[in-house]
């Protein structure tokens, strides 16, 4: 009896993702950044929503602090008008109205503090893989048309 070869399976291996923390005060920015580098995920951190920064690192997903810049809702209705990159917002409330509020603004994921950093990562790491792991998810100040699959 012959035995079969092993058959050799090509595995495609994403790399980390990057991300870009537009927080409300840089010592939770320095804090969040820190907890994801550790978790393997490159971070940039970008104040005040500095639009040419976030365009720039070509993050494969954005958290936004609630409290950040002139409000981490606007942040996310302007990042979500230009591209259709990842956004989980950190806020402090845990009603329906702020989940609500998050779908209504564009936002993938909501998540109230405090949370675990196992979450978040995971979470992250589950937007990646459903965008695909693509870095050209956020493209600057052009709208990005999204494909319609009937």
């Amino acid at each position: 009896m012959e035995l079969e070869k092993p058959v050799e399976v090509e595995v495609e291996v994403q790399p980390d993702p990057k991300v870009v923390v537009i927080g409300d005060d840089e010592i939770s920015s320095k804090e969040l950044a820190s907890l994801l580098e550790e978790a393997g995920i490159e971070t940039t951190m970008a104040r005040n929503a500095n639009i040419r920064k976030i365009d720039n690192a070509l993050p494969n997903a954005i958290i936004v602090e609630e409290k950040a810049g002139n409000g981490g809702w606007e942040v996310s209705s302007q990042i979500r008008q230009r591209s259709n990159v990842p956004i989980i917002v950190l806020g402090n409330s845990n009603s329906e109205i702020a989940w609500a509020k998050a779908a209504a603004y564009g936002v993938d994921c909501y998540l109230h503090k405090p949370f675990g950093s196992r979450e978040l990562v995971a979470r992250i790491k589950s937007l990646v893989r459903r965008y695909d792991g693509t870095s050209d998810g956020f493209t600057g100040l052009k709208r990005r048309e999204l494909p319609v699959r009937v």
